[in-house]
């Protein structure tokens, strides 16, 4: 015992070390950069913005100090080695994407508050009558719908949870280990499927979508965005459901107590309170807003805006600033703004030249398809070192972008591709806030995350690429 406790401790050394280290070598290049000999080709500023990114990335994955606070390291240290000034480092707090973030966080706090989540999820699931199998596959088409009125992959689950764990604790006396693994791994997966469905499905996605207009000079409306991801996460849903199903068949394929627990629950709502109703039209109006936006011209965060704030004007009042500022990851504004502080570090000291130089070398002769599979096979392994998407997305998408510039390929369509794979965290518990929170529920062990995640992610990577090469040309995303 004692020596397996050293062994630990020592493990436990040698990682602080070794990661320190890590930390502590970029550090020194940073530091030092100014002096060094840079390569052929690359700017002076080179070596010290690409120094400053590799520290962020590190920083993000180790999480040794809050990614909020490497948000501000990095818009300092930019503005410190003069790449760029303070003013230009910190612009990105004045994005509208910012804007846009803050308000549809602030519309999600609504929906859980009025308790309208709970009544879309319970009234579909009555449509089950107890089978198994339906059951499993309305809980999908739940997670799927709260996508277009939560805006955060962990804010669906945070819905879907409490109504999963009822639904197994109601079933003891005929509990089945294999059902709730498919429940528990569905609410699991499909919000985090959903992240790219909508340009404002996450966080992640909001970001994404700036970077494009802001590094590629591409503005994505709300209905092409979700044209161009609908097929891909339809057919990945019906994919994850065969794999779970078979996977792990449940034993009975009618539970009595299944559909009495729905009908016991939704009952317990009550019929619909005016709160819930006036959430409804906003989203409605919001959502004709986002569809109709050639017609008045207002972009995506101004009418956002322009809806949300009704959340809090008295005789609507939904919720109020107070309860938001307290529920609101301040944070995530902060690292947007250290993204867009990366994006324009990259072009304003020339490595974005640099690099299209280099990447030209390497990539002008790969085809469509072994580029696109290359992108994701990268993106899934370095995922998986990468517990938040957003910041996934913070760090690779910018330089996917440049890479795809110094080649014949079109930016917005490598881009997507990125996004798509960026959001894969599917194999292991620790890969995302949302496993390591049903993980810890002990219904499902890492063996069987890592069977089905594994199918998921091939499933999804032959999906997305199949997609990108036949139909996302056909709807204005050309290859080339």
């Amino acid at each position: 015992m004692i020596k397996c406790y050293k062994g630990d401790i020592s493990n436990q050394h040698k990682n602080f070390f070794k990661t320190y280290g890590i930390i502590g070598f970029i550090v020194c290049i940073m530091i030092v950069s100014p002096f060094l000999p840079v390569p052929l080709g690359m700017p002076d500023q080179g070596v010290t913005t690409l120094a400053i990114l590799s520290l962020g990335i590190v920083l993000w994955l180790t999480k040794i100090i809050h990614p909020a606070v490497t948000s501000i390291l990095i818009i300092v240290l930019f503005s410190l080695f003069k790449i760029l000034t303070f003013g230009e480092a910190a612009s990105g707090l004045g994005s509208e994407i910012v804007w846009l973030v803050i308000i549809m966080l602030s519309m999600g706090i609504a929906v859980e508050k009025t308790g309208l989540g709970r009544r879309v999820t319970f009234y579909l699931l009555k449509q089950s009558k107890g089978y198994s199998n339906r059951t499993s596959f309305l809980m999908m088409c739940i997670a799927f719908l709260l996508t277009f009125f939560i805006p955060s992959g962990m804010a669906r689950l945070t819905v879907l949870l409490p109504v999963s764990t009822g639904l197994i604790g109601a079933l003891k006396k005929e509990e089945d280990a294999n059902f709730n693994k498919i429940i528990i791994l569905t609410i699991t997966y499909v919000p985090w499927i959903c992240t790219i469905l909508l340009m404002t499905g996450s966080n992640g996605a909001i970001y994404a979508s700036g970077l494009f207009e802001r590094m590629v000079d591409y503005q994505w409306s709300y209905l092409h965005w979700m044209i161009l991801m609908l097929p891909i996460i339809i057919v990945t849903l019906i994919g994850l459901w065969l794999i779970l199903t078979l996977l792990f068949p449940p034993k009975q394929k009618r539970i009595k107590q299944v559909q009495s627990f729905f009908e016991e629950s939704y009952s317990k709502l009550g019929r619909m309170k005016m709160g819930e109703k006036k959430l409804v039209m906003l989203y409605l109006l919001l959502i004709l807003l986002w569809m109709t936006k050639e017609f008045h011209g207002m972009s995506i965060a101004m009418s956002a805006c322009l809806t949300g704030v009704f959340i809090f004007v008295p005789g609507i009042n939904l919720l109020n600033w107070t309860e938001a500022m307290h529920r609101i990851d301040w944070g995530i504004p902060l690292l947007f703004a250290a993204g867009l502080s990366i994006a324009s570090a990259l072009e304003k000291s020339g490595v974005i030249v640099w690099l299209s130089d280099v990447a030209a070398l390497f990539l002008i002769d790969l085809s469509a398809f072994s580029l696109a599979m290359t992108i994701m096979f990268l993106f899934v392994v370095i995922r998986i070192g990468f517990t938040h998407f957003a910041a996934m997305i913070a760090s690779l998408l910018p330089v996917a972008l440049t890479f795809a510039i110094a080649t014949q390929y079109n930016p917005v369509w490598v881009g997507m591709i990125s996004v798509v794979a960026s959001s894969m965290a599917y194999i292991f518990p620790t890969q995302s806030i949302s496993n390591m929170a049903t993980f810890v529920l002990g219904y499902y062990t890492t063996k069987d995350m890592i069977k089905a995640g594994s199918l998921l992610t091939g499933f999804m990577m032959i999906v997305t690429v199949l997609f990108a090469y036949f139909y996302w040309p056909l709807i204005g995303v050309p290859i080339k």
